[in-house]
């Protein structure tokens, strides 16, 4: 039996992969391979003689893909004609010289320095699917989070992007460091900002890693010093105490309750110094009373908050205070749900309505160039700020950073001083007023 060709999808629109399928029961053969090729799912079900066919056939992207797909099936029947056994790895080396236009000894290279053969986009294909399915753990063995999952797809079609407009197909031997300049080269020629483009470079650096433990990946120039990622802070601001008490006291009454709903979740987000993901999620499922037994004074009970943080799996444990317990009672422990880009919108209104516009400077990237600009800081609110809020309140209340660690989840204080915004000036009257330096 020849080669033949199939779809794997149960899409009736878009673009979906072509596969060619191989048996042979005289050669005990039954191999199913990606080609890596896509084709319009509505193109691929018309008959071969239609008229839409042949004008797609025809076109540059059609005769691309059919050519191709024509050479793989020649390459095929030409071994089963002869009774010639092919295996699953003889297959993927005809569709990579076929379809990639790679040099096969490059990719039987894998196998002389010990390593199993797979194509550096077909890896990607499984990495990510392990990373949404849950066979492929994070390092702190857990399942991905969902924006984990999402920022590594982005990465790679990044990547992928990058390969089109040098109209070629990279493979593991290719990500050097001349790749690694080329690469931020297309990235700055497409406006990303620095901290896009460092968030690419760790991707793809955890990508080859992952790839070099699966024991795919021989090439290891990606651990040159040189191949690294870079970031500036943009936006680090966080609220004073004073300005927190205006965002919270701040007349809504005009407002539709949205606005007042975002304020009190933003609320519970500095409160418990977690990320969005965690904070906005909060319900009664969440707390646990807890007994103290005092010697000298009667047992009293206290509320905690329970999460099992989303992205790293760390559970931490934070005390309710009397401010949060009255904004978790106003809706009898379940937070209202709001989406991160409503949210994001509500709680900078509030800030303005708030007189939250001292001005601040940031520093914003377009094509891996710096530029400074000036803004009200109520521009700058967003969810993310709650957490730097409540991690930079705590510290500059004297708050042990250790005891901020078991709050946050942070692993150690050099992560978590990302997050404490403190200036000089509030950490000199932290100072003044712990220690009693100057009296």
């Amino acid at each position: 039996m020849s080669a033949t060709f199939e779809l794997r999808t149960a899409n009736k629109s878009g673009y979906a992969t072509v596969f060619v399928r191989i048996q042979s029961s005289r050669l005990g053969v039954n191999i199913r391979q990606s080609t890596h090729l896509k084709v319009p799912v509505r193109v691929w079900q018309l008959p071969a003689d239609s008229v839409a066919r042949r004008h797609y056939a025809d076109s540059a992207e059609g005769y691309n893909v059919f050519s191709k797909l024509e050479k793989i099936r020649r390459e095929i029947n030409i071994r089963i004609a002869a009774g010639i056994p092919i295996s699953p790895d003889e297959v993927r080396l005809i569709v990579a010289s076929t379809v990639f236009e790679t040099d096969i000894s490059l990719l039987n290279r894998s196998k002389s320095i010990g390593t199993k053969h797979i194509l550096l986009n077909e890896y990607i294909e499984q990495y990510i699917t392990g990373m949404e399915n849950g066979t492929r753990l994070s390092v702190h063995g857990k399942r991905y989070a969902k924006g984990s999952v999402d920022a590594a797809r982005q990465t790679m079609k990044k990547f992928r992007e990058y390969q089109e407009s040098k109209q070629m197909t990279l493979g593991f031997q290719d990500i050097d460091m001349r790749f690694y300049k080329e690469f931020i080269t297309y990235l700055q020629s497409c406006n990303y900002s620095i901290n896009s483009i460092g968030k690419c470079i760790n991707g793809i650096k955890n990508l080859l890693r992952a790839a070099e433990s699966d024991g795919y990946n021989g090439f290891t120039y990606y651990r040159d010093h040189r191949f690294k990622a870079y970031s500036v802070n943009t936006d680090s601001i966080y609220l004073t105490r004073e300005e927190l008490d205006r965002f919270m006291s701040v007349n809504l009454d005009k407002y539709r309750k949205c606005y007042e709903y975002a304020r009190d979740i933003f609320y519970v987000g500095v409160c418990t110094a977690q990320r969005v993901s965690d904070y906005s999620n909060i319900s009664s499922r969440n707390m646990r009373q807890i007994n103290v037994n005092d010697k000298e004074k009667d047992s009293k009970k206290f509320t905690t908050i329970e999460i099992i943080q989303k992205k790293t799996g760390n559970k931490v444990s934070i005390p309710v205070s009397t401010s949060l317990e009255k904004v978790l009672q106003k809706y009898d422990w379940k937070l209202p749900h709001i989406s991160e880009p409503r949210l994001n919108k509500y709680i900078k209104v509030v800030g303005r309505l708030a007189g939250i516009d001292s001005p601040v400077e940031i520093v914003r990237t377009n094509g891996g160039t710096e530029r400074r600009e000036t803004l009200r800081k109520h521009e700058l609110i967003c969810t993310h700020t709650a957490r730097r809020t409540g991690a930079t309140l705590m510290y500059l209340s004297g708050m042990d950073i250790y005891d901020i660690m078991k709050i946050t989840g942070h692993t150690s204080p050099s992560i978590l001083k990302k997050y404490i915004k403190a200036n000089d000036l509030d950490v000199a009257i932290k100072i003044k007023n712990k220690y009693d330096y100057f009296d």
